[in-house]
C-alpha cells in the first residue's frame, strides 16, 4: 500500500471515529436515563482514544514505518468513504434522542459501522510496529452496547434486533479473520498471514536496529509418505510437523504453512550462527514427528541480515537469501541447513 493511501485510509478512519465521538457526547447530553447518559459518555472516550492512535499511525505512515497493511487499498477507502456521511448525518439525530431505545439505537448504528474491519487492522498494527508491547485485553464498545441492550428487560424488539447484529458481525468479522489469516490444516499462520504478520516484525527490526532470521522448511519425503500411507496419513504428518515447529521456537516467532510442503520462519533479534543452530534443531524435530510413517526428512535454507529497509523490501530480500540455501541444501541431497 502506498503511503499516499495508507494515509486516506487512516483519515477516513479518523473522521469516522470524530463522529462517533461527537454523537456520543450529544447522546450523554440529551438521553433522559441517567444511566445510559453516563454509559455513553463512557463509551464516547474510546473513539477519542482511537483517533489519537490513529494520528500516529500517519506519523509513521509519513516517515515509512508502516508495512502494507492492505492487499487492496482502493476498495477499502471507498467503504469507508461510502460510511462517512452516514456517520455524520447520525449526530444530529442523537441531539433529539430523549428516549432510552431510540438513544440505543443510534449507538448501535455507530459500533456497526465501526466494525469495519479497516479499524481492527490499523489497531493491530499500532500495536505491532508502532507501539509494540501495548497489546492488552479490551472489552469493545459493541460488547458493552450489546451486553447493555440484552441485559434490558423492556427493550425494543428493533433495539434488541440491532444488539444481535453487533454481536454476529463482530464474531463473524473474527471468523473471517481467523480464516484468511490461518491454515486450516495446521493451525499455523497461512502464506497470507505470515506475509503480513512478518512486515510487521521486520519494520519493528529496523526501527530498533535488530538483526532478523528467516528459515524457508522444505520437507524432502512427503509425496512418498502419500503414496505409501494415503493423504489422511500425509496431511496427519503435517499436523505433527507443524507442533514440532511450534514447540521449536519462541513465542516471539513467526512460523507459517507457506505451501503445501514448505513452511517459513522469522526469528527477531538473532544473529546467524544461532539461526543455524536452531534450524538444525528444528530439522532434528521434523525427522521425528513422521512416526511410523517415516522416514521424513527437511531441506532448510536460511536468511539472516540487519534490517535497513522498508519491511516488504527486506522481507523479500531475506527470503531470497533463504530460498538460495534451500536450492543449494536440496542439490547436495536434502536433510540439511544450508546458509544462503
Amino acid at each position: 500500500m502506498s503511503s499516499g493511501s495508507s494515509e486516506e485510509i487512516l483519515k477516513l478512519c479518523q473522521a469516522i471515529d470524530e463522529s462517533a465521538g461527537s454523537a456520543y457526547r450529544e447522546l450523554a447530553a440529551t438521553v433522559e436515563d441517567r444511566s445510559l447518559g453516563e454509559l455513553f459518555a463512557s463509551l464516547g472516550e474510546e473513539p477519542a482514544r482511537s483517533c489519537e492512535h490513529l494520528r500516529r499511525l500517519v506519523a509513521a505512515a509519513t516517515e515509512q514505518k508502516l508495512p502494507q497493511l492492505f492487499d487492496q487499498s482502493l476498495p477499502v477507502m471507498q467503504e469507508l468513504a461510502a460510511l462517512l456521511p452516514g456517520m455524520e448525518g447520525i449526530v444530529p439525530l442523537c441531539r433529539r434522542a430523549k428516549d432510552a431505545d431510540a438513544a440505543l439505537a443510534l449507538a448501535g448504528r455507530l459500533e456497526l459501522c465501526r466494525l469495519h474491519p479497516a479499524f481492527a487492522t490499523l489497531r493491530e498494527a499500532l500495536e505491532e510496529v508502532v507501539e509494540p508491547g501495548t497489546q492488552q485485553a479490551r472489552v469493545s464498545n459493541a460488547e458493552r452496547l450489546t451486553a447493555v441492550i440484552e441485559g434490558l428487560p423492556k427493550a425494543d424488539p428493533e433495539v434488541r434486533l440491532l444488539a444481535g447484529t453487533l454481536r454476529w458481525t463482530r464474531r463473524l468479522g473474527e471468523e473471517v479473520a481467523r480464516h484468511w489469516y490461518h491454515d486450516e490444516m495446521t493451525g499455523l499462520l497461512s502464506r497470507r498471514g505470515f506475509l503480513r504478520a512478518a512486515e510487521h516484525v521486520l519494520s519493528l527490526a529496523r526501527r530498533y536496529g535488530w538483526h532478523v532470521g528467516v528459515l524457508v522448511i522444505d520437507l524432502d519425503r512427503l509425496r512418498e509418505i502419500n503414496n505409501r500411507h494415503g493423504q489422511e496419513a500425509g496431511d496427519e504428518v503435517l499436523r505433527s510437523v507443524a507442533r514440532a515447529l511450534t514447540t521449536s521456537f519462541r513465542a516471539s516467532d513467526l512460523v507459517g504453512r507457506t505451501g503445501g510442503d514448505e513452511f517459513t520462519v522469522v526469528l527477531p533479534d538473532v544473529r546467524l550462527g544461532v539461526v543455524l543452530s536452531i534450524a538444525d534443531h528444528a530439522r532434528g524435530k521434523i525427522e521425528a514427528a513422521a512416526g511410523e510413517c517415516g522416514p521424513l526428512t527437511a531441506s532448510i535454507g536460511v536468511g539472516c541480515g540487519p534490517v535497513t529497509i522498508a519491511g516488504h523490501e527486506a522481507l523479500e530480500g531475506l527470503l531470497r537469501q533463504a530460498d538460495a540455501g534451500l536450492t543449494r541444501a536440496q542439490q547436495a541431497g536434502g536433510n540439511r541447513v544450508v546458509a544462503g
